[in-house]
């Protein structure tokens, strides 16, 4: 056998490293492996100690060493169990073993306590060494199941454990059979299991700092994980801030001063009832703050973050309108992926910006044609507009009010518009968006 100073400080070391894996994880199968450690070290220490009869002597008490022998074994063995199932995580992996080796486990601790009664009623006998060996088969028969069972999904970590749990099953069951026919009281044969002890030792070790890079990497995975969620709520909240700021804003300039305006002219008529031009008026400014308030509504509305909801508003705006100035409209928007999502925010934008060039166009461009074209596909959306009306001088492109602001809707999106024109050459207006959306994380007035 091994000299017991040599054990007792492999197995002190063993528990030492186990405890310190426990505080760091704090995972119960640390806990239950230490148990295991300190259960095999009193197991091995009970075959050293004693007299040439076998007893043990502790403060004036005598009792035969073989007593807690077989209970010690029985009792490595379930400790062990315990362990291997949680450091496998059988529970949810392999639901048949974790079944399994529970049972095994009630059942051995069944046997312990059969054991203590017979050797209540009857000391240390014959009969209950010769029930002690088919208990052990039976275990043998488990791990095997449990081997063949983990052998089949080979996966790394559960290789650690298995081979130092084969190496210490079969050296458990070789030192069972060397010892069949020999004086209970000899040890020679327990060196194979001391060894296969060490080697599960060595394996698990390696198991432990394989998983223990598991589990690291994991809690960095987690904690980039809950990043990206900080990240993806703050990108949202920025979000939800823009819609409301820019509905407070859109409420305030367009509805507010809409509003206004109606008051103001009902004022007016209520002075002078016979001014039909002031009824005119505040009926053309409620339709118009009705539109605007769909319009509010409608990029609000995340039902509509797709393109033939953006299609079906532009065509509803631009379609009636050329049909009364006699003004063909061609609409193509065949090239559109419908799996792409259009924010409410962007949807507005591109709406707006084709809503002033179809006016620019009905209003100054005496053009008897206009075709418009929008694309959505992966690499960003385009919208591209183009009439034969009279065209202007490209020089003053820059002082019209209408077409600063829809520069500016287009740049604060991360785009480029383009306005491609002169006299009597007609209008080509282009859009392009890339596909990342750049939502600005302030709204702007």
């Amino acid at each position: 056998m091994i000299p017991l100073y040599i054990l007792l400080t492999a197995f002190t070391a063993q528990f030492v490293y186990i405890v310190v894996n426990w505080f760091y994880f704090r995972r119960s199968e640390y806990f239950f492996y230490s148990i295991y450690i300190i259960i095999l070290s009193l197991y091995f220490l009970n075959r050293y100690i004693g007299d040439e009869q076998g007893m043990l002597h502790f403060a004036g008490i005598s009792l035969y060493k073989m007593y807690p022998d077989r209970i010690l074994a029985i009792l490595s063995y379930i400790y062990y169990f315990k362990f291997g199932r949680r450091f496998v995580e059988a529970e949810t992996r392999y639901p048949g073993i974790h079944k399994t080796m529970m049972l095994t486990e009630r059942l051995l601790f069944l046997y312990i306590g059969i054991d203590i009664i017979l050797f209540t009623l009857t000391g240390y006998s014959k009969f209950a060494n010769l029930i002690f060996i088919p208990v052990n088969v039976c275990i043998f028969l488990v791990l095997g199941y449990v081997f063949w069972t983990m052998l089949k999904r080979r996966e790394a970590l559960d290789k650690f454990i298995l081979t130092g749990s084969m190496f210490y099953g079969i050296s458990a069951m070789v030192t069972l059979i060397m010892g069949i026919g020999k004086d209970i009281l000899e040890n020679d044969h327990m060196l194979a299991l001391q060894i296969g002890a060490a080697v599960e030792m060595l394996f698990l070790n390696a198991g432990l700092v394989y998983k223990s890079r598991m589990l690291q990497q994991e809690i960095i995975s987690s904690q980039t994980q809950l990043i990206k969620q900080y990240e993806d709520n703050q990108h949202l909240m920025n979000r939800l801030n823009n819609i409301r700021e820019r509905i407070s804003r859109d409420l305030h300039d367009d509805v507010g001063a809409t509003l206004s305006s109606i008051k103001a002219y009902s004022e007016i008529l209520k002075i002078n009832p016979q001014a039909p031009s002031i009824a005119d008026l505040i009926r053309d400014n409620s339709t118009e703050m009705i539109e605007r308030l769909e319009l509010i509504a409608w990029s609000a509305n995340p039902e509509h973050d797709h393109p033939k909801s953006l299609v079906f508003q532009m065509q509803k705006f631009a379609a009636p309108l050329c049909h009364a100035r006699n003004i063909h409209f061609h609409f193509d928007h065949t090239a559109l992926d419908d799996t792409l999502m259009i924010p409410g925010e962007i949807r507005q934008q591109v709406y707006l910006v084709f809503k002033e060039a179809i006016n620019n166009m009905v209003k100054y461009a005496e053009a008897a044609n206009c075709n418009a074209v929008l694309r959505i596909d992966p690499r960003g959306l385009s919208l591209y507009i183009k009439d034969d009306g009279k065209g202007f001088n490209d020089r003053y492109v820059e002082h019209g009010n209408g077409l600063k602001n829809m520069r500016k809707r287009v740049e604060n999106l991360g785009g480029l518009l383009t306005i491609e024109t002169a006299p009597q050459q007609g209008t080509r207006i282009s859009m392009q968006i890339p596909l990342v959306y750049r939502i600005q994380e302030k709204a702007e007035p």
